[in-house]
Parts: structure tokens; sequence; C-alpha cells
């Protein structure tokens, strides 16, 4: 992968700390050092969860340049340099979508909402809203969507860790964080390490 050398030096320092004993497979270390490297957190590799086929799933979704739907600005511009480097998928804010004022409700979970259900099949980030993921899950729980992969990190006890865990009881893809850990560096690290490990799997031309 064609990194900044600090970036390289960087990762090979991770490797030397993270790599004994690993027994994740390449693919699940590649993207479990990126939340490190991102955060500086070792203990984060024994918080990953992730469902079964995610990285097959998220690889189809993005060579298939599926809309990429996030929950806030930050992870919208932290991506657009890599995603625009590869596959080019159109990212779109739910913070950032037009909807109907609702009282009691917050607009990132309405705009959350709206732009699930104009791209049904499309991959989510969420990393700071638990109202954002538990408007996706219910939409999916209704099969009124489909997504292809579901990255979700929001932080916070109680609520926020319910909605998390509520994740394992559905059929799609997703990545999460055990615990009440998270935050959008770690959404964007995870969305990051997919697109650059699916970029670059794929054969030369």
């Amino acid at each position: 992968m064609d990194w900044h050398p600090a970036t390289a030096r960087a990762l090979a320092e991770l490797d030397r700390d993270l790599r004994p004993g690993s027994d994740l497979s390449p693919a699940l270390y590649e993207v479990a050092r990126r939340i490190v490297h991102a955060t500086g957190d070792p203990t984060l590799v024994s918080q990953l969860q992730i469902s079964k086929s995610v990285l097959s799933a998220g690889a189809a979704a993005l060579s298939a340049r599926c809309t990429i739907v996030v929950d806030v600005p930050a992870i919208q511009v932290a991506l657009m340099p890599t995603i625009q480097g590869s596959f080019a998928n159109p990212v779109y804010c739910a913070l950032e979508a037009i909807t109907r004022p609702q009282r009691q409700r917050p607009r990132v979970a309405s705009g959350m909402e709206t732009l699930a259900q104009r791209y049904p099949k499309g991959i989510y980030v969420i990393g700071e809203s638990a109202n954002a993921l538990e408007s996706v899950i219910g939409l999916l729980k209704k099969q009124l969507i489909d997504p292809a992969l579901i990255i979700a990190t929001p932080p916070g006890a109680g609520e926020a860790m319910a909605v998390k865990n509520s994740l394992r009881n559905t059929a799609t893809s997703w990545i999460s964080l055990e615990g009440s850990r998270g935050g959008t560096a770690i959404a964007t690290a995870l969305m990051d390490a997919l697109i650059e490990l699916t970029h670059y799997s794929r054969p030369a031309p």
C-alpha cells in the first residue's frame, strides 16, 4: 500500500507489538492495526467485533460502488481522500440530509432514516450517534432495508451499548466494538482499512 513514510513506520512499529501471538487472519489483522494506529490504544483489538464474511461483503459492496451513508460530517470528510482515490463511491451524511423536522427526535436520526430508505443496500458508517444506528436497525428489523455492511462504533454506556449489541441479532454484515468505547476516528479507520484492503487486492488491469 502506498502510505506516507511516517505512516508506514508507525504501522511497522505496531506490528512488533501486535503480531506476536495474534490469532487474527491477515485481513482482520490489517483492520485491527488500523484501529490501533488511529487511536494509539492496542487494547481495542480485543474489543473488535466482526460478523461472519464481513470482509468479503464489504469488498463486494465497494467494488459495486454502493453508496456510503455516514452519520456525521467528520467521517464524510475523512473518508473522501481514500474513496476518491479508489472506488469513487458516493458518500452522503445524515446530518446534512434534508428532512422534515420531527419533535423529540434528533436530526441525525431523521437524516439517517431518510438516507437509509433512499439507499437501502448501502454501506452505513456510524461513529458518533447511537440514535442514527437505532434508526438503521429499526428499518433493518422491519425488512425495509438490506445493508451491504454496517460499521457501528458510537461511544457511550447504557443505550449506546445496547444498540450496538442488537446488531448481533441481525442478518446483515457488521463491524462494531464491544463495550462503551468508540468514536468517529475508529469508524473512519475501519472503513479506510476495508477500502484499502479491497483496492490493493484487486488484480492489476
